[in-house]
């Protein structure tokens, strides 16, 4: 490999205990694996180089699906996908203002099923796990959906998000198909944030949203938003009410599909700990972009069970892209024809050596228009 400094078998190592410990932790673990001296900066330098491979590789596969280049399988009945969102400190070298970045993150899987042999816990089946960032994300994350669970012919899609606008809209550009549903997490920390002097208030609000009584609980708190206890609480008051009232249909479809034995939402949080928070949020970390991007892509690839195969088959496996062949607008369907409604083409026998033969004069005679 051009440039390579170390083995592929130590970059490796490297990388995957980089995603889940800090660059000094990693170099005190390779020295007590292996023994050799290794710099905190040469770690990020293996991890930056691995990650650009990893986002390069990832966005030509995801062309590939966009041009439906990808192995067809059988759909499951029903699907689930979540996505969420947080952020990281970001470094401000030279910077008066701290800047972060918002990651986001979903999950498709096909259901739940036990972890163990006893006991409740539950695990999730057929799960993927994307990480990305900025407004192509949920596009991104429809691409890999259809590659990963066959999206396009499950009978049911089930979409669980937090509620912010970029979910929603994403919902109905890239997801059309599927049931919105708000995650209940949400929706309780969303009480905290906006009640948080209000524990009856919250109780009562609460049970009325849970019996599927949405406009009551909604009148309750226009009743508060009246008689608010200054003008933070009355700030908070009209946010919950605005939340509640644009997500009501997420809310209402967690009581429909429970009553039809679906799963409810909710995995994300979890996995938005373990992907992001536990390894980008803890003592203060700060982060560049590029270095962020990359270590996300990895720890991705690793949760994904992709991290074997990515160096023995898919980091050397050229990807070829075809160019990308839009579908027709629907403009060019309404348009008048230009050309006479008969379809001119040319029969080779007319030409062909046996053009004097019967069945060759049988055949002239048919095309003729005047025949019918």
């Amino acid at each position: 490999v051009k440039n390579q400094r170390i083995s592929l078998s130590r970059a490796r190592i490297e990388c995957f205990l980089s995603g889940f410990s800090s660059y000094r932790e990693v170099v005190e673990g390779i020295r007590l694996l292996i023994g050799g001296p290794r710099c905190h900066e040469a770690i990020r330098q293996s991890v930056l180089k691995e990650g650009k491979l990893i986002i390069e590789n990832q966005e030509k596969k995801l062309r590939q699906i966009e041009n439906l280049d990808y192995p067809d399988k059988e759909a499951p009945d029903t699907a689930y996908v979540e996505a969420d969102a947080t952020y990281i400190s970001l470094q401000h070298r030279g910077k008066k203002k701290k800047e972060k970045m918002e990651v986001k993150a979903g999950v498709g899987y096909t259901g739940k099923e036990a972890r163990y042999s006893t006991g409740k816990s539950k695990r999730l089946t057929e799960k993927f796990t994307f990480i990305g960032t900025g407004k192509g994300f949920m596009e991104k994350l429809s691409l890999l959906a259809e590659e990963r669970l066959s999206l396009s012919k499950v009978k049911k899609v089930i979409f669980g998000g937090d509620g912010d606008s970029w979910i929603t809209s994403g919902i109905k550009d890239y997801f059309p198909l599927a049931t919105y549903i708000l995650c209940l997490y949400h929706l309780y920390k969303k009480f905290k944030e906006c009640l948080p002097k209000r524990k009856e208030e919250q109780r009562v609000i609460k049970d009325l949203l849970l019996s599927n009584q949405i406009d009551k609980g909604l009148s309750v708190i226009d009743q508060l938003i009246r008689n608010p206890y200054d003008l933070k609480d009355k700030d908070n008051l009209v946010k919950l009410y605005t939340y509640i009232s644009r997500n009501r249909q997420g809310i209402t479809n967690q009581f429909i599909l429970k009553d039809k034995g679906i799963e409810r939402a909710g995995a994300i949080e979890s996995n938005i700990n373990k992907v992001i928070a536990s390894r980008f949020k803890k003592r203060g970390m700060s982060w560049s972009k590029p270095g962020a991007l990359a270590l996300l892509k990895i720890k991705e690839t690793i949760l994904n069970g992709e991290w074997d195969k990515w160096w023995e088959t898919e980091r050397e496996r050229n990807i070829k892209v075809d160019k990308y062949k839009p579908p027709l607008p629907a403009s060019c369907f309404k348009k008048e024809a230009e050309s006479s409604p008969l379809i001119e083409v040319t029969i080779p026998a007319f030409i062909g050596p046996d053009q004097g033969k019967p069945w060759v004069g049988v055949l002239r005679r048919l095309t003729e228009v005047e025949y019918y």
